[in-house]
């Protein structure tokens, strides 16, 4: 009897074990859903509600939930969400938030661990999207947001769900493995079996007004975003051109011609042209390393010399792997998956050179 008893408790401490494991493995994600579909997953960041009401990370609005973009400046402690008709500007400062119309407002935004964090309920209704707190089945929070063009509703929508939600669950568990070291009673892989691939992260920076288009719908249809980096010539040509950009949820930074005499000063002509059309200012430049020693108040990228291929991305140390691409996007994207390369987004805050 006391054998049986003992086999009981070994046996519910291992199911405790293991139930806990895949619990710690889904509490630091959140899921942003757009009518039927998870374009988004956030790691380490989720919702919370405050005095004031639910409050999101702003980078919920990187699913572009209809048609919602943002551009975060940290430098001017300002943040922008915007669509072609409506916009919300952030002065994160003064606790104040101005439309399209100029009626400003006293609205908290809060940091949290060093992330912003907006009211839901504000941005979501300003911008006339319908909204959802949503637990999976695996515990996670899902954030949906819905436009009137869903198929499902919250509790159908979260069955079909399920599938991919697991998935990226066990992803997410599987990196956090690997990254760290080998826990007890975990079976060592053998010389035989094949490891996963990791995928080597690439910057990937978009120059050349003239296949903005093109690289748009490249982007959009592979699910990926880029930087991409404009003259002040390219920027006045097509005042449009930023808010095409910023809307379809990339980041905007700035360059200039190779024979630029100042670049500094055309570095803020661009930003000036910017902030007429969308508002706001970017910190972000690509130059080249001799145009970078004369400039100063931008995040600076350097410029590769001459043009570098997926392969040669990938062999440089990883501070270094931005890959410039002028002509040909597709091309290039196929040419970073043939090589393992994933695309990663360049933000202000990326840790490259």
């Amino acid at each position: 009897m006391k054998k049986r008893l003992l086999a009981c408790v070994l046996a519910l401490a291992l199911l405790l074990g293991l139930t806990t494991g895949a619990a710690g493995a889904a509490d630091d994600l959140f899921f942003v859903a757009v009518n039927d579909s998870i374009p988004l997953t956030i790691t380490g960041a989720k919702p919370y509600y405050a005095a004031t009401g639910l409050y999101v990370p702003y980078t919920v609005f990187d699913a572009e939930p209809g048609g919602v973009a943002q551009a975060y400046n940290a430098e001017e402690q300002t943040l922008v969400l915007f669509t072609r008709a409506k916009r919300l500007v952030f002065d994160i400062g003064r606790d104040q938030m101005t439309d399209e119309n100029g009626n400003a407002s006293s609205v908290l935004t809060i940091y949290k661990s060093g992330l912003l964090y907006v009211p839901l309920s504000v941005c979501a209704g300003h911008f006339g999207l319908s909204y959802s707190m949503l637990t999976s089945q695996s515990g996670c929070p899902v954030l949906r947001f819905t436009t009137g063009s869903e198929l499902y509703d919250d509790e159908m929508f979260l069955q079909k769900a399920e599938n991919l939600i697991s998935y990226r669950i066990q992803t997410h568990e599987q990196e956090q493995t690997n990254s760290g070291s080998p826990q007890t009673g975990t079976r060592p892989q053998t010389p035989e079996e094949d490891e996963p691939q990791e995928l080597v992260p690439v910057y990937l920076a978009v120059t050349n007004a003239a296949q903005t288009a093109d690289a748009l719908s490249v982007l959009q249809a592979r699910g990926l975003h880029a930087a991409f980096f404009l003259t002040v010539a390219e920027l006045e040509a097509d005042p449009l051109l930023a808010c095409r950009i910023l809307a379809a949820g990339h980041t905007l930074g700035l360059t200039v011609s190779e024979d630029e005499t100042d670049v500094q000063q055309a570095l803020h002509a661009a930003n000036d042209s910017l902030s007429a059309v969308v508002h706001t200012k970017t910190v972000l430049a690509l130059l080249t390393a001799e145009q970078a020693q004369a400039v100063e108040g931008f995040r600076v990228f350097t410029r590769p010399e001459g043009e570098t291929s997926a392969q040669e991305a990938i062999e440089k140390s990883e501070p270094q792997r931005l890959l410039v691409c002028s002509d040909d996007l597709a091309g290039t994207l196929d040419d970073l998956e043939y090589v393992g390369a994933s695309p990663q987004l360049l933000r202000e805050t990326s840790p490259i050179g």
